[in-house]
């Protein structure tokens, strides 16, 4: 549609950020990371049009008071999932890290016994 009308532009723009959500609690990122682009491409449709009186009446109020919760919601458990996944890649990077000697510090525990 070249010329969609605000409201359900914001329609849309909610619904996407609810399977965000979802698929977030799923960790499934992939499908979270391609609704993100969708959202995104929604988002610059809003902002390319001339006119957005939808924001401005009761239903629009409304929407947006729905949609805030859940964008919380979304920017939580995103901040979550980077956080865990930098703590693992952190783990991982720390058994496998090579030093300047060439050694890897994995399997190298200097044992006082010998």
């Amino acid at each position: 549609m070249p010329d969609e009308p605000a409201a359900t532009l914001w329609k849309k723009y909610l619904i996407l950020t609810q399977e965000m959500k979802k698929f977030l609690d799923r960790q499934d990122i992939d499908m979270t990371l391609s609704l993100m682009d969708q959202r995104v491409a929604i988002f610059d449709k809003l902002q390319a049009l001339e006119r957005d009186d939808f924001r401005d009446t009761d239903a629009g109020k409304a929407l947006l008071a729905e949609l805030q919760p859940v964008d919380l919601a979304v920017q939580s458990a995103a901040r979550g999932w980077l956080n865990k996944s930098r703590r693992q890649n952190t783990a991982v990077r720390a058994y496998g890290r090579p030093d300047f000697s060439g050694f890897s510090g994995s399997g190298h525990i200097f044992n006082k016994k010998l």
